[in-house]
C-alpha cells in the first residue's frame, strides 16, 4: 500500500490510505494510487502538522505556518473549516493534538525551545497555551489520551526521550526519563483499543517502538523496526484506534528522504513490511486512526 496525496472525499475512506487536500502546506491523506511527478516542497512557512480526529469523524488539524500555530476543525461530511491563528508569534516549531472525549481537544507544542499546553474545549473556547517544560532544549513532542482522560505527552528534550501524564483531574506527574541516549530527534505517541500507549521514535538513524502497559506503567523493550539503511528519517509519527476494544494494532509513519513512509503494526504484534512513496515531498507527517488511517502532511 502506498502512500499518496491524492484528492478523496473522506466519508469514502473505509479502508487504507485516501486523499484529502486541507489547504495550504497541509494534506491529510489515506491510501491512494502514486501521484505522478513529484514537486519539492516550495518554500511556504508550513513546517509541521498535527491532526485530532473525534469520534464522530470530525479533525482538527493543527500546523506550524512561519513559525505561527494554526487551527481548522472539519467536518465528518468534508465541510471544510477555516485556518485560524491560535498563537501568533514566530517561533513555534512543533505541534500535535489528540481528541479528549471530555475536554475536545489536546494540543502540545514546542514554542522557542519550550514545551507549552493547551486544550479547545466542546464550546470552543481554549485554555490557552501554558509551559509545561520551561527550558529551551525540547525539539519535539506529542500527546496521546487513555479512555480514563489520562494524557501522555513524550518528549525530545537535548537528545533525550521525557514522558510524563496529565491525568484527568489536570494535575500532572513529573517528567519521567524514558531513553538515557542523546541521539534522539523524534518522538510520537498513540493510544490503542487496548488502552495502551504505544511511543515510536527516531534514534540515531533507526525508528524504534515500545508500548507503555496501563495496569503497571512498564514499558517493553525499545526496538527498532527501522534500520536506517533506506537514510536517516527526520520525523516520526505513530497512530491507532483507541475506540477498537482489544485491538492493539497501529500505523507507524515516517519521513525519510523528504518521502512519507509507512509499517502497519498487526493486531498479532507482528509487522508488516516498510512501503515508500517516492511521489510525495514533506517535511513532517502526523497520524491518527478513525475508520481507516488519516496522514496530515506538511509539504
Amino acid at each position: 500500500m502506498t502512500i499518496s496525496g491524492t484528492t478523496r472525499p473522506p466519508h469514502r475512506i473505509l479502508s487504507a490510505f485516501a486523499g484529502l487536500a486541507l489547504a495550504a502546506g497541509v494534506v491529510c491523506a489515506m491510501a491512494a494510487p502514486a501521484a505522478a511527478i513529484p514537486t519539492p516542497p516550495d518554500p511556504s512557512g508550513v513546517t509541521a502538522s498535527g491532526i485530532g480526529i473525534a469520534r464522530d469523524g470530525s479533525r482538527q488539524t493543527l500546523r506550524v505556518n512561519g513559525g505561527r500555530i494554526e487551527h481548522r476543525l472539519d467536518s465528518r461530511d468534508d465541510v471544510d473549516g477555516t485556518w485560524r491563528t491560535l498563537y501568533g508569534a514566530t517561533d513555534a516549531t512543533k505541534v500535535d493534538a489528540t481528541y479528549d472525549p471530555n475536554l475536545g481537544l489536546q494540543v502540545v507544542a514546542v514554542i522557542g525551545g519550550q514545551i507549552y499546553h493547551n486544550a479547545r474545549f466542546p464550546n470552543g473556547s481554549w485554555s490557552g497555551f501554558a509551559p509545561i517544560y520551561g527550558a529551551s532544549d525540547a525539539g519535539d513532542v506529542s500527546i496521546a489520551v487513555q479512555t480514563n482522560g489520562d494524557a501522555h505527552v513524550a518528549a525530545v528534550i537535548n537528545g533525550r526521550i521525557w514522558h510524563r501524564v496529565r491525568y484527568w483531574s489536570g494535575e500532572w506527574s513529573p517528567w519521567g526519563l524514558f531513553y538515557t541516549g542523546s541521539d534522539a530527534t523524534s518522538v510520537d505517541v498513540a493510544v490503542d483499543g487496548n488502552n495502551e500507549l504505544q511511543l515510536a521514535g527516531v534514534v540515531g538513524a533507526q525508528i524504534r517502538h515500545t508500548i507503555r502497559h496501563p495496569g503497571n506503567g512498564a514499558w517493553d523493550a525499545f526496538q527498532p523496526v527501522y534500520d536506517g539503511r533506506a537514510g536517516a528519517p527526520t520525523d516520526v509519527s505513530i497512530g491507532s484506534d483507541p475506540w477498537a476494544p482489544g485491538n492493539g494494532a497501529a500505523v507507524v509513519a515516517a519521513v525519510i528522504r523528504q518521502h512519507p513512509w509507512r509499517i502497519d503494526r498487526y493486531a498479532s504484534r507482528n509487522w508488516s513490511g516498510w512501503q515508500e512513496n517516492a511521489g510525495l515531498y514533506v517535511r513532517s507527517i502526523d497520524g491518527a486512526v478513525f475508520e481507516g488511517v488519516f496522514i496530515a502532511y506538511a509539504a
